[in-house]
């Protein structure tokens, strides 16, 4: 807001830089969740669908997803086990790096752990 002599009022300036932070901010830890949960979601359709595909199958889905996604090789590792009674359990474990203004660096460990019948 201007006053009647044309200056800019200090709290209306740090709010709108504040919210150009938030919504900065917001957009990188958002864009990080929705790549964790779309991974997540597959694993939980692969679990669904383990009794028309192999092990071998699954993980090759699951790797190609992870690299659609652009997250780290280490979001590929999937660790399957089948036991007894139509089971399936699938995990996979990494760490999602935020980079915040090309110098900042936020590690976030993300786990995917999915046990269901099948």
């Amino acid at each position: 807001m201007k006053n009647s002599r044309g200056e800019v009022r200090v709290g209306c300036l740090l709010f709108v830089l504040l919210l150009g932070v938030a919504a900065y901010v917001g957009v990188v830890y958002v864009g990080s969740e929705l790549d964790y949960r779309t991974l997540a979601g597959e694993a939980q359709r692969r679990a669904d669908l383990a009794a028309e595909e192999s092990d071998e199958e699954i993980i090759a889905i699951l790797q190609r997803r992870a690299a659609e996604l652009g997250l780290p090789p280490q979001a590929g590792r999937f660790d399957i086990r089948r036991m007894p009674g139509n089971r399936i359990k699938i995990t996979a474990a990494y760490t999602d790096t935020l980079t915040f203004l090309n110098r900042w660096d936020w590690l976030r460990p993300r786990r995917i752990d999915i046990e269901q019948a099948f």
